[in-house]
């Protein structure tokens, strides 16, 4: 009888082993399946937003274009008929 219940513990013993293995088992592939999610929302926001930001640059145009070490602001100076002023001018802010 002794030998029996023995043999009944260690069988138990096992069972509980392996399902506590299983367990771990499957809570490392949620971990790993989670990191997997994560890391394609992050892309899929990236691929999402990325053309907005493109959107909100500027044309590319020369007079656009950034010359010399310091900031450059562009403005467009228009006579009383709306139209653009063709000779170049400096202009200073306060």
């Amino acid at each position: 009888m002794y030998h029996s219940t023995e043999r009944a513990t260690e069988r138990a013993t096992e069972r509980a082993t392996q399902r506590a293995s299983e367990l771990a088992t499957d809570r490392a592939l949620e971990r790993v399946s989670l990191r997997i999610v994560r890391f394609l929302l992050a892309m899929l926001s990236c691929v999402v937003l990325w053309p907005l930001a493109a959107r909100c640059q500027d044309s590319g145009s020369e007079a656009n274009a950034f010359h010399g070490n310091g900031a450059e602001i562009t403005v467009t100076v228009r006579d009383s008929s709306g139209e653009p002023i063709s000779s170049p001018a400096t202009i200073k802010l306060y």
